[in-house]
């Protein structure tokens, strides 16, 4: 779709603070995608004020349109400055470190959010692989396609935020990053998002997530914050919000489950395989 002027398509965001040793691999992995042009998508970089090369890589990769760097008060922060400094119709978090999966994954997505603008749906889903921070852990399909909202609001299902895409005037109308949740305020988004309706799906992989973040490390207190997240988004008193905190001891409990089943399947598969 060939919207009118300069104005992109889509802004990729791009929040970093000291993130020299992943940055360049991020950038070059959107220069390399055969749709990569200025009409239609524009690269937007946020820094928190690195001491690091970060800020140098950035200027010289000659892919970066707008560079702010200078003190926030964290990644949403810096993505809502990103969002707010944006001109496209569409916004798209990466951060440094993540990369599309082949050179015609953004081909697909700008494709898939033509449709979307077709459909009137305000946001889309993508598939995903979790790059498992880079470490030698092999690399995993992140099982948020189909999107099921339900599953997701109660933290049954994971959700890629690397992979998932907004129109830019719903965001912004809707009060963009909370920076009431801590590392949670990707999933209060998707959740806010979520009640609005359901979203366009792009069934393909498209997004290699690196993983390894903040919000992986701290999986231990996400049950909680999401509780937190749904009291105040879903308006919950009294006993419903009693028996939230029930369902989020149950699914903190089943998700602790699946976890350690998997290592276990994993390290019996290693086992078999070595001993082969």
């Amino acid at each position: 779709m060939q919207l009118q002027g300069d104005r992109p398509d889509v802004a990729i965001v791009i929040a970093t603070f000291n993130a020299a040793n992943y940055l360049a691999a991020t950038l070059e992995s959107i220069s390399s995608q055969v749709d990569f042009a200025p009409n239609r998508v524009s690269v937007v970089l946020v820094d928190g004020g690195s001491t690091d090369e970060t800020v140098e890589i950035a200027r010289q990769s000659g892919v970066v349109d707008l560079l702010i760097s200078e003190p926030d008060r964290g990644i949403y922060d810096a993505m809502n400055k990103g969002a707010d400094r944006a001109t496209s119709r569409w916004l798209h978090f990466l951060n440094a470190g993540d990369s599309f999966e082949n050179i015609h994954a953004l081909s697909n997505i700008l494709a898939a959010l033509d449709e979307a603008e077709l459909a009137r749906t305000p946001w889309m889903v993508a598939g995903a692989l979790n790059l498992g921070g880079g470490m030698s852990a092999p690399n995993r399909l992140i099982s948020n396609i189909p999107h099921i909202w339900w599953r997701h609001a109660w933290g049954i299902q994971p959700h890629c935020h690397q992979a998932t895409w907004f129109r830019r005037d719903v965001f912004l109308a809707s009060g963009s990053y909370s920076l009431n949740f801590g590392t949670a305020s990707d999933f209060d988004l998707i959740v806010r998002f979520g009640m609005l309706g359901h979203p366009h799906e792009l069934t393909q992989t498209t997004i290699n997530y690196l993983g390894g973040g903040v919000s992986e490390k701290k999986a231990s207190q996400t049950p909680k914050i999401l509780h937190a997240v749904r009291v105040e988004r879903m308006q919950l008193t009294g006993p419903l919000r009693v028996l939230d905190r029930g369902i989020t001891h149950l699914v903190t409990i089943i998700n602790a489950a699946r976890k350690y089943g998997g290592l276990a399947k994993r390290f019996m598969k290693r086992r078999r395989s070595a001993q082969g």
